[in-house]
Formats: structure tokens, sequence, C-alpha cells
């Protein structure tokens, strides 16, 4: 069981694939949003010139997100941080099953997360 360590979003990249807790791969990350940037903008400057800390940088946020594209063309998700277990192998291991995701409604975006 994943102990929500906010420092896990530090090792989430985008282009990982993202694989279910039953093995299933469904799509590759191709944004980490923060709040209401996408992180590569807001957060992961400021923490890599140690200038605020994983947990500072969450708590004043409204929320992690992954937003992850299915290979096949299929439609996005946007996936919190709190349902990924680790990050290893070059891939980000969620704690939900492939059913648990797809009944999930994470295919609707954020609607702080303004498109690009």
């Amino acid at each position: 069981m994943a102990s929500h360590d906010p420092s896990i979003v530090g090792q989430l990249q985008e282009g990982m694939d993202v694989l279910t807790s039953d093995g299933v791969n469904i799509g590759k990350v191709v944004q980490l949003w923060v709040g209401s940037e996408p992180a590569e903008r807001l957060l992961t400057s400021a923490i890599q010139e140690r200038q605020m800390s994983y947990e500072a940088a969450l708590a004043n946020k409204i929320g992690v997100f992954l937003e992850v594209h299915p290979g096949a063309g299929g439609d996005p998700m946007y996936i919190p941080w709190q349902i990924v277990d680790n990050a290893e192998g070059g891939a980000v291991h969620l704690l939900v099953t492939e059913n648990a995701a797809e009944a999930s409604e994470w295919r609707r975006r954020p609607a702080w997360a303004t498109a690009q």
C-alpha cells in the first residue's frame, strides 16, 4: 500500500508508461498538472532549485493529476497522484485495477486544468 508520500510527484515524468495494479498498460503520462498549471512551469523548477519542498508545493495547490493518454487514440485520463503506488522501472504503477480505472470519473479534465 502506498504511503501517499508527496515526494513521489518528483519521480513522475512525461513519457512514462502507466500500469494498473493488475499489470495492464493504460497509456503514457503526457503531462503532470499541479493546481492550475502544468507542473513543469510551476512546481518542477521550484523544487529542482530547492526553493520549496514537495510537501509545501502540494499544500498550496488544488491538486496534482497525471494526464494519461492511451496508445490507441482513446480519451485521456486525469489520474490523481494519490492513486500512484510507485514510479519504478520507467513506469508509473497504480493502486487500482484496469476495471476500477475505467469505471472512474478520471476522463473528465479537472475544471482548473486549462487546455494548452
